[in-house]
């Protein structure tokens, strides 16, 4: 069973590889998972410094994005890489993510044959991601990639882990597992990070609120939600 890892990054050589490289001294064995990254294609200091520090990695790619889509256009990314992705199992990441759990690869291959969402412990976010208040909030979700075979995509709004969170929740197969625990070094956690990228995101974080609360994409999520129940119940 293959593991997908699918992220866009800019201009950020060394947080990306000490989130990859935690992947990689985390896990059971190297070869259960791949690791796929968008890197804009004018950012060409960050893809060449990354191609060549994992050039002895062959599980680990990157797709040079010839228009750079903010954080406006996430999903574009995202979809994208899903499309290109080899893995039973998909995970969205982000390169301020630092995995913490030895064997986290043993614990995803324990849901063979099922169809969840895993939820995994964000330990210094247990605030959002494990109050009773926010049920469906999932910071990294881990689907199978049956889910986008079946909703022709992973998300049409840049919140694609509110949206996956979201349609989990709904259908009652969102299953929270802590033996998968990990950190994010987000500015608006512990105040590290306050770089371009993340200043970018801030500005656009209305935007994507309000385009995720649209009555458009509200029947986008309706939609998806109805072809997965369909495919639940169709395995009784």
């Amino acid at each position: 069973m293959l593991i997908s890892f699918v992220l866009p990054t800019r201009g950020r050589k060394e947080m990306f590889i000490e989130s990859i490289d935690s992947l990689l001294n985390n896990c059971s064995d190297t070869l259960s998972f791949e690791v796929l990254a968008a890197v804009d294609r004018d950012d060409e200091e960050t893809y060449t410094a990354l191609q060549d520090y994992y050039s002895d990695k062959n599980n680990i790619y990157f797709f040079p994005f010839e228009e750079r889509q903010y954080y406006r256009g996430f999903h574009n990314y995202i979809n994208f890489l899903v499309k290109h992705s080899h893995g039973d199992w998909l995970i969205i990441w982000n390169d301020d993510i630092v995995m913490r759990s030895f064997c986290w690869d043993k614990v995803i291959k324990e849901y063979e044959g099922k169809f969840v969402c895993l939820n995994p412990l964000v330990s210094n976010m247990t605030h959002y991601c494990r109050d009773i208040d926010y049920p469906h909030f999932n910071l990294a979700p881990i689907i199978p990639k049956t889910w986008c075979q079946i909703t022709g995509h992973y998300a049409s709004s840049p919140a694609v882990d509110s949206w996956v969170g979201d349609v989990a929740g709904n259908l009652d197969i969102n299953v929270v597992e802590d033996r998968i625990s990990m950190v994010q070094n987000r500015f608006d956690v512990n105040g590290s990070n306050n770089d371009k990228t993340y200043s970018q995101k801030s500005k656009d974080a209305d935007f994507v609120m309000n385009h995720y609360h649209s009555p458009d994409q509200v029947q986008n999520r309706l939609r998806d939600q109805e072809k997965l129940k369909n495919y639940i119940q169709s395995f009784g």
